[in-house]
C-alpha cells in the first residue's frame, strides 16, 4: 500500500468514527431531553429494536450484504410489531415485562433464518465479461 492511500483510508475511518460519535451524542441528548433527566440505562430498550430492524431487513450483521431499503423495511416491520404488542398488551400482562423482548428476539431469529434460506436458493446468473463472452458464476 502506498503511504498516501494508507492516509486516505485512515482519514476515512476517522471521519466515519467522528460521524458515529456525533450522532450517538445527539441521540443521547434527545433521549435525555425526552425523559427529563440523564440516566445511564435510558437507551437500553432501543438497542435490541435497532439490531432487530437491521437483521429482519436482511442485512448481514457481519457486514457487506444488505441495503438501506431492506433495513428501512425491517425497521418498519419491527415498529409495527412493537405497536401490535403494545395494543394487545403482550409486554405488560401475559408475558411480563420481557414479553416484547422475547417477541423481538423471535423476529430476529425468524428473519435471519428466512434470509439465509433465500440467499442459498438464489440462482446464480451467468454474466458477460469485457470481451462479450459468457462466464459462469463461481
Amino acid at each position: 500500500m502506498q503511504p498516501s492511500s494508507l492516509m486516505r483510508a485512515f482519514a476515512l475511518v476517522l471521519l466515519t468514527a467522528s460521524v458515529v460519535l456525533l450522532t450517538a451524542a445527539i441521540a443521547g441528548l434527545v433521549i435525555t431531553a425526552y425523559i427529563g433527566l440523564p440516566a445511564l440505562g435510558s437507551g437500553d430498550k432501543y438497542q435490541l429494536l435497532s439490531i432487530a430492524a437491521v437483521a429482519v431487513g436482511g442485512t448481514a450483521l457481519s457486514g457487506g450484504i444488505g441495503g438501506v431499503a431492506l433495513t428501512a423495511g425491517g425497521a418498519l416491520f419491527m415498529t409495527e410489531l412493537q405497536s401490535i404488542t403494545n395494543v394487545i398488551h403482550i409486554g405488560e400482562f401475559q408475558l411480563g415485562s420481557g414479553g416484547q423482548f422475547l417477541i423481538q428476539g423471535a423476529a430476529i431469529l425468524l428473519g435471519t433464518a428466512f434470509f439465509a434460506i433465500v440467499r442459498r436458493r438464489r440462482v446464480a446468473v451467468p454474466t458477460l465479461d469485457r470481451t462479450g463472452a459468457t462466464t459462469a458464476p463461481q
